[in-house]
């Protein structure tokens, strides 16, 4: 009734698998490697400079939450491109949706 090829599916499975299986552990090392570059910098700069603790912490995390983000959505478009998906018009309306916001936060 069903006639299936595993030898086909299985060589074209494991390239994406393997290219996948990279993708998430590149992404969890430039994770770890960001948050602790972004540490080091805040630490070395508020041990330089006269900086009010409180305002360092706000700013370490608003970097860390910026770098997070950015690194996330990264990670979404490289991993939806892996199984190929057209990323190109998620780009223009991330690029839209940034406009949006920039002009929307303007008067704040």
């Amino acid at each position: 009734m069903f006639d299936f090829d595993f030898q086909a599916i299985m060589s074209a499975a494991i390239p994406v698998l393997i290219e996948v299986v990279l993708i998430v552990v590149g992404y969890l090392i430039v994770r770890a490697v960001g948050a602790s570059v972004i540490t080091r910098i805040f630490k070395t700069v508020s041990e330089k400079r006269n900086i009010h603790p409180g305002r360092i912490k706000t700013l370490k995390n608003l970097v860390h939450s910026i770098f997070t983000y950015v690194l996330l959505f990264v990670f979404v478009l490289v991993f939806l491109g892996a199984f190929g998906v057209e990323i190109m018009p998620i780009l223009a309306g991330a690029g839209v949706v940034g406009l949006a916001v920039a002009f929307g936060a303007q008067g704040l």
